[in-house]
């Protein structure tokens, strides 16, 4: 894995870049691991595509309430530049009576 550094005009420091691919790796970890524990989904539902660190999540979850739980959990990875919601849900447990 190779990260390369790029000078920040605002400090004298370098910060790492993380190409897209090796980002990507990491959110798929998360899908693959940490999703099914969590949220008990199956991660073969689910699919994650990152453009200049955009992530893209795509798929069926089972419950609409997962949603926001799982598009927070990717929006947290510290080089998510935001997160475009693709995600499908089977039921609306959010506004049944």
């Amino acid at each position: 894995m190779r990260h390369r550094s790029v000078a920040d005009p605002m400090t004298p420091t370098a910060v790492s870049v993380v190409p897209d691919t090796t980002f990507k790796a990491i959110l798929e970890e998360i899908v693959e691991d940490v999703v099914p524990h969590t949220l008990g989904l199956s991660p073969s539902a689910l699919s994650v595509d990152v453009v200049d660190g955009q992530v893209t999540p795509s798929g069926t979850v089972r419950h609409r309430s997962l949603v926001p739980v799982l598009l927070r959990t990717l929006q947290q990875r510290r080089r998510c530049r935001g997160v475009v919601d693709r995600l499908t849900y089977e039921d609306d447990d959010l506004t049944r009576k």
